[in-house]
């Protein structure tokens, strides 16, 4: 997956493998569940 980010003022883009952005997400659901509408759905 790439993602599109800012770093400094640059806009550059990364590369993240798709198991790596599996788990970026389910950390994301599991520490700020107010930012995902279905966190709970999600988590399981």
């Amino acid at each position: 997956m790439r993602l599109h980010v800012i770093c400094h003022g640059k806009k550059t883009t990364i590369s993240i493998d798709d198991i790596l952005m599996d788990y970026l997400g389910a950390w994301l659901v599991e520490d700020e569940p107010k930012l995902h509408a279905k966190a709970k759905t999600q988590h399981t």
